[in-house]
Formats: C-alpha cells, sequence, structure tokens
C-alpha cells in the first residue's frame, strides 16, 4: 500500500512494572503487525512506563492522549492500543468506557489490537468489550487481596514491609533462610526478589544518640519538652539525618515509634487499590514485639510512654501560658497567629486557644487594648496583588490594540485579560518561595471561579516583584485550593512555556480559528480530564 494511503494513527503504550509480563516492546510489536495489516501508519506514540492502571492520577501519557484528542487538531485519526488491560484496569468500568467515549466523540477512535472486536462496533463486540473491562478490574482486586496477604505473613515473620528505616536504623537484607546478605544504602533495592529486608542498630554515634534522647527525657519527668531535646542537639552540632537538624516533630518520632524497642507495627493505615489513604482499626494492625534487634530495651519504651501520656494530660496553667506570650510580645514587638503556627511560642497554637479560649478573651487577660490587632490572624499582605495589577496594566500598554481589561479599569472585581474582545485569559500569579533545602518553588492559590478558559501563569522572580516565566494553559481543570511546584514539575509540562507575551496573542489566535474550523458534535459532553 503506497504511503501517502496510510491512515496516520497513534498508540498508547503502559505497563505496571518493570517485570510486567506485556512489555512495552512486545505491545509495540503487536500494535505495528496491527498496523501493517490494516493500512495504519504510527506517527505519535504516548506511554506510561511502570505506571498502574488502576486509576489516571499519575498517568502522564495517558493525561497528556485525552488532552490532545480534545483540544485538537490532531495529527492522527486512530488509536491504537495493545488490549483492554491496558487502557486501564479501572474499579469503575464505566470510567474506562468514558475516556474512550471521550476520544470517538472527537473523531478519533480507538482499537484494541490483540482483541477479536478491535475494528468491531456490533452490539455483541460492545457487551465483550464491558465485560473485559470489569475482567480487568477484577483482576486488580483478586490481585490486591494476594498481595496483601503475602505481606501480612511478610510482617508475622519479623520483616521489614517497605518504608525509610528512620534515624539510628538500617536496612540489612537477608535471604529466604535468614541468613545476612549486606545492609542496603538509602533508596537501594534488595539484591534478589526473594530476599527479606530487616531492620538493624546504625552507626554507633546515631544509637548514642537515640538512647540519650529517650534518657533525657525520662530523667525530666516528662517536664522536658521535644524543644528542649532538639533545641539541645542542635545546639551540640548533632545533624537528624542528611545534615538537617532536629524538631520536636523528629524528637516525637524517636520517643513514640516502638521500632526503636524492636517491634514491628504494620497496617496501620490502607491505600487499597490506589484509594484515599486511610486509617485500619488497632485489631487490624500486624504487630510483631520482637522483629528486630531493640536499641532500647522494652522497659525503657514502655516509662517513656507513661510520661508521655502524662505530659499530654497536664494542664498548663494559664499563668505559664500567659508568661510565654509576654515574653514573645517583648521580643518581637507583636503577636500574630501566624508566629504561634510557626511554633514561635513554647506550646502550639492550639494549646492556647483551648486553654485561653477566645481572642477578646486573650486581650483581656494581656490587658492589651482590642483595637491594638496585636493577636490578631496575620492579614494577606496585599503587595502581590499590586504585583499583579502592574503586570496586566503592562501588558495593556504594550498591546493597546489586541488587549483589554476584564471587568475594565477601575471596576472592583478581580480584573483578566481579553484578547480581542472575545477570549478571556485568566492570569495567575505562582509566588516564588524557598523549599527548606534552599530550591526553588512556587506556590498558586487558583481563584474558584476562574476556570475553563485559558489560563496565562506568571511565575515570580525572588522577592515577588516581576515576573519570571510565563505559561498558557489551554485546558485547565482544577481541583484543588493550593498548588506548590518546582522548576521540573510536571504540571508546568501540560502547559507551553511562552517566549513573550506577544507569543500569548498569536497563539490563542491559532487555536480559535483550529476550533472553529473543527466540526465537533453538538451533543459533546462537558468532562474532566483527572477526575
Amino acid at each position: 500500500m503506497d504511503q501517502s494511503e496510510l491512515i496516520p494513527a497513534a498508540q498508547y503504550l503502559r505497563m505496571s512494572t518493570e517485570h510486567q509480563h506485556y512489555s512495552l516492546a512486545n505491545q509495540q510489536a503487536a500494535i505495528e503487525e496491527f498496523s501493517r495489516r490494516n493500512g495504519y501508519s504510527i506517527v505519535r506514540s504516548y506511554e506510561d512506563a511502570g505506571k498502574s492502571g488502576l486509576t489516571i492520577r499519575d498517568r502522564q501519557g495517558l493525561q497528556q492522549l485525552l488532552r490532545d484528542v480534545v483540544s485538537g487538531p490532531v495529527l492522527f485519526e486512530a488509536i491504537l492500543v495493545y488490549d483492554v488491560s491496558r487502557w486501564g484496569r479501572f474499579q469503575d468500568a464505566d470510567e474506562a468506557a468514558h475516556y474512550e467515549f471521550v476520544c470517538r466523540s472527537a473523531g478519533v477512535p480507538v482499537y484494541y489490537c490483540a482483541e477479536q472486536f478491535a475494528c468491531d462496533v456490533s452490539v455483541s463486540a460492545a457487551v465483550v468489550k464491558a465485560l473485559k473491562r470489569s475482567m480487568a478490574g477484577e483482576y486488580s482486586r483478586e490481585l490486591s487481596i494476594k498481595v496483601l496477604e503475602g505481606q501480612k505473613q511478610t510482617a508475622l515473620s519479623g520483616f521489614r514491609v517497605g518504608g525509610i528505616p528512620g534515624y539510628g536504623l538500617r536496612r540489612l537484607a537477608v535471604s529466604r533462610d535468614g541468613i545476612p546478605r549486606r545492609l542496603l544504602s538509602g533508596g537501594e533495592l534488595k539484591p534478589f526478589v526473594a530476599d527479606r529486608v530487616k531492620l538493624v542498630p546504625g552507626p554507633a554515634a546515631e544509637v548514642a544518640i537515640i538512647r540519650r534522647i529517650y534518657r533525657t527525657f525520662i530523667r525530666g519527668r516528662g517536664k522536658i519538652g521535644f524543644s528542649d531535646i532538639a533545641s539541645e542537639l542542635n545546639g551540640c552540632g548533632i545533624p537528624s539525618g542528611q545534615e538537617r537538624p532536629w524538631t520536636r516533630f523528629k524528637v516525637r518520632e524517636v520517643l513514640r515509634n516502638p521500632k526503636y524497642a524492636g517491634a514491628l507495627v504494620w497496617s496501620k493505615s490502607t491505600q487499597k487499590l490506589r484509594t484515599r489513604t486511610r486509617p485500619n482499626l488497632k485489631r487490624d494492625w500486624i504487630i510483631n514485639k520482637e522483629a528486630y534487634e531493640p536499641i532500647i530495651d522494652q522497659r525503657t519504651f514502655a516509662r517513656a510512654q507513661v510520661l508521655f501520656k502524662v505530659r499530654l494530660d497536664r494542664k498548663v496553667p494559664e499563668r505559664e501560658l500567659l508568661r510565654s506570650l509576654k515574653r514573645l510580645l517583648a521580643q518581637y514587638g507583636s503577636l500574630s497567629e501566624g508566629m504561634l503556627r510557626a511554633k514561635k511560642g513554647e506550646f502550639g497554637v492550639a494549646t492556647y486557644y483551648r486553654r485561653l479560649g477566645t481572642i477578646q478573651r486573650i486581650y483581656d487577660l494581656l490587658k492589651v487594648d482590642h483595637s491594638s490587632g496585636l493577636l490578631a490572624p496575620r492579614p494577606r499582605v496585599p503587595a502581590i496583588v499590586n504585583v499583579r495589577n502592574s503586570i496586566i496594566l503592562r501588558f495593556l500598554q504594550r498591546f493597546p490594540n489586541d488587549l483589554s481589561a476584564l471587568p475594565p479599569a477601575g471596576a472592583r472585581r478581580r480584573s483578566n485579560l481579553l484578547l480581542d474582545g472575545r477570549i478571556t485569559v485568566f492570569v495567575w500569579i505562582a509566588v516564588h518561595y524557598r523549599t527548606k533545602t534552599g530550591k526553588c518553588g512556587w506556590r498558586l492559590n487558583p481563584p474558584k471561579t476562574e476556570k475553563g478558559s485559558p489560563v496565562l501563569l506568571c511565575s515570580m522572580k525572588p522577592g515577588n516583584k516581576d515576573y519570571k516565566s510565563l505559561y498558557l494553559f489551554t485546558k485547565l481543570n482544577w481541583a484543588r485550593t493550593e498548588y506548590t511546584f518546582g522548576q521540573e514539575d510536571s504540571f508546568l509540562k501540560s502547559g507551553r512555556k511562552l517566549a513573550s507575551i506577544s507569543e500569548l496573542c498569536s497563539r490563542l489566535r491559532r487555536l480559535v480559528v483550529a476550533t472553529e474550523s473543527r466540526r465537533v458534535p453538538e451533543s459533546y459532553p462537558a468532562f474532566s480530564l483527572i477526575p
């Protein structure tokens, strides 16, 4: 067949693990054979290597495929998949049918190359396809039960089932017969699939620090707080691992985790079939009290738990809480709820409110004027609002004939951009911040009312005085109220980085022309790419 007569098609490939029976190469070979027999030419490939088919959440390849099909126009007229299970093992068979319907409604049908109904559109083929979808989901449910039972037996035998070891402990790979092989470094996999992993005491210096924490806490009879112990360790220049300082939460983890007493506790929570994590009942926990070589003996660990409970039950006197607030007021000159939440005080913000009551009562107890606002919640800084307005104004001044403000200048509502008097462009500001490791990060709080239209994302420079980069998102269904991302985040890959604001105008115009020239059924349903 002449190359010009071939039908352009895209292929979608997916495998769950590196040991998947249907590897990407096998799928690709089967799809190529199907293409050769049926007159297709592969012009685009979408892949999800090592991704579960239970959800669409982490499958960037399928998400991009749906975006391309919906936004259009596309360079292919069909989508080729190895079989129904590669499209997905969704627990709701209607979800798989939904994504296929989205493609078919856009004029791009999905064909399953290894199925007998690949090109059959009859009623019987539709019934078999629905049955196959249900079987794919049922396979995952049955496999989940088998894996869970295997993990339970592993935990009952005293072996580690996933997770990082923690400070003062290391992972040791052992054979199925219990013969030690070698210590594993951070993130290193066990040498053989049949091997098991046990926790063992780490370096002598770290073991000594663990015992020092318990000794200090017990001798203080619960009066020495976690923050005091963390400050002491940091003052001695002792890191908590990976060159990070100690915090009250890390000290609490050491004092509360039974693994330091040689016990293994597993299945405290569950996330079956990639669902939301939820806690298990205590009777469903898997507990092995003598799984590892202990760093702290059982008696010492039990004494620490008793003191911890006493510390929780101890009611802090009001005068001690007020004395703490007065010290903060004298040190910083003002107080705010943000300072208390940032652990500036000796106690948590919930402790202050629970023991002292409302903000007004705290004012009265401190003998502070109510109008001073010293203890009011920290207000939002309007500086970023002014920066956003200045950015929009700069765009309007540079392209007065192309862009206008919506609503017009002077309106009390939030303004955005209007291209050619008909295309609304929402302007979002991603605020720059520094992570604990010193890397650049951005925080985005998208307005709830601004969804569906093209979005111009301005990622700010350090100091948040001007934008660093511009990104255009033509389709963005937002579900969160806050999102943080880095320079290489997959979220940015779903948009397009713009070289200038002039590129925004040209790209949106081309998109409108392509959309208007494309025939879409009037009954085309509204849907979300990512549920």
